[in-house]
C-alpha cells in the first residue's frame, strides 16, 4: 500500500503520513526525545537529523539540541554545518581534553601565535586578565554549547567565544609589537 492510499484510508493528507514515516527512520534515542516533546515532531527536523550520516554524531547532536529547546531553523542549520564538516578531519594538534574548542580554534585563527610568558607580562602590567581565567571561561562556554561534542574548525568558526579568544591573542600580539618598538626606539642596538 502506498502513502496516498494509507492517507485516504486514515482520512489525513499524504504529507502527514510521509512525515510520520520519516520519524520511524530516526534512531530510537531521537524518537524518544521527540515523544517526550524535547524535539519538534517536524519533517524538517527529521530530515535535518537524518542528513547526518554518522549515527553516534546524529544522536549526540539531537540530545544537545533537545536540551536547548531551539527552533527548527537552528536545528536545520546546525545539522547542515555538522554534515558539511564531518568529512573534514580535526587538526592533529587538537586535544579536547586539554584545550577548549574556543581556545584552540581562537589560537589557530589568530595571525600571531600567543606566547604565554609575554601574555603573562601584560597581565602583570594590568593589561589583560590572567590567561587561566580566560581559558577557564572559554572552556565553560564551550561545554554548554550544543555542538561541543562535535566541535571542529568549521562548526566553531562563527562562535563568539572563538572570536573573543582570537581578538585577545591579536591584541596581545599588537601590544607586544608596540612595546618592542618602543624599547627599540628608546634603546636602539
Amino acid at each position: 500500500m502506498n502513502v496516498t492510499k494509507i492517507a485516504r484510508r486514515l482520512g489525513t493528507n499524504s504529507s502527514r503520513i510521509k512525515a510520520r514515516l520519516e520519524l520511524l527512520k530516526l534512531d530510537p534515542e531521537i524518537q524518544a526525545l521527540i515523544a517526550k516533546g524535547k524535539l519538534q515532531k517536524s519533517l524538517d527536523v527529521s530530515q535535518a537529523l537524518l542528513s547526518i550520516p554518522d549515527s553516534e554524531v546524529r544522536i549526540k547532536t539531537a540530545k544537545r539540541l533537545a536540551k536547548k529547546g531551539i527552533s527548527i531553523r537552528v536545528i536545520k542549520n546546525a545539522c547542515e554545518r555538522i554534515r558539511n564538516d564531518l568529512a573534514k578531519p580535526l587538526p592533529a594538534d587538537y586535544d579536547k581534553n586539554n584545550t577548549s574548542p574556543a581556545v584552540h580554534f581562537g589560537r589557530q585563527r589568530s595571525e600571531a601565535a600567543m606566547k604565554t610568558p609575554i601574555y603573562n607580562d601584560l597581565v602583570a602590567k594590568g593589561k589583560f586578565p590572567p590567561w587561566e581565567l580566560l581559558a577557564a571561561a572559554a572552556d565553560q562556554a564551550c561545554k554548554v554549547c550544543s555542538l561541543y561534542d562535535i566541535a571542529t574548525v568549521e562548526i566553531c568558526k562563527e562562535c563568539p567565544a572563538v572570536e573573543l579568544i582570537t581578538k585577545v591573542i591579536e591584541i596581545n600580539s599588537k601590544q607586544k609589537d608596540k612595546e618592542y618598538g618602543e624599547r627599540q626606539h628608546r634603546h636602539p642596538d
